[in-house]
């Protein structure tokens, strides 16, 4: 049975929950409601019980004929700019599915930070593979517990 893209991104974002978890070591919370400087909030994928660290969890491949999928480039602009809004002193992590593309030996996740490099700032940009497990670090800093 085929699930739905819904589901495999519910199923991916428990993947980043544990990744996350065990390289912070700290729990996380799932559709946390952030504010940002300017009075705003948006619901975030997982963010630490005190909001100092705060990550977006996108599941997304290249086209079934290797093109680039567009929509979903915009999509990860958004999540990158909803991050980019937070306060000073939040840590902020893009998590990417790791998505091989067919052909080039660049991934869905490389591609990105290669074109939005200008854009990233101090959001990290991890890749995780759909079955879990560690990080590879695209942009930005391995996820650590930051605390004091």
């Amino acid at each position: 049975m085929k699930i739905s893209n819904a589901e495999k991104g519910r199923l991916f974002q428990g993947k980043c929950q544990q990744a996350l978890e065990l390289a912070l070591g700290r729990k996380l919370e799932r559709e946390v409601s952030i504010g940002t400087p300017s009075g705003a909030s948006y619901r975030c994928d997982l963010a630490t019980p005190e909001r100092d660290a705060v990550a977006e969890c996108k599941c997304y491949d290249w086209t079934v004929g290797g093109n680039v999928p567009s929509a979903k480039i915009v999509h990860l602009r958004e999540a990158l700019q909803r991050l980019r809004l937070l306060p000073e002193g939040v840590t902020r992590y893009l998590i990417i599915r790791k998505s091989p593309h067919p052909v080039r030996p660049e991934s869905l996740g490389a591609y990105f930070v290669r074109l939005n490099r200008h854009e990233l700032g101090s959001v990290s940009v991890l890749e995780l593979p759909e079955e879990g497990g560690g990080f590879t670090v695209l942009h930005g800093a391995p996820p650590e517990d930051r605390r004091i």
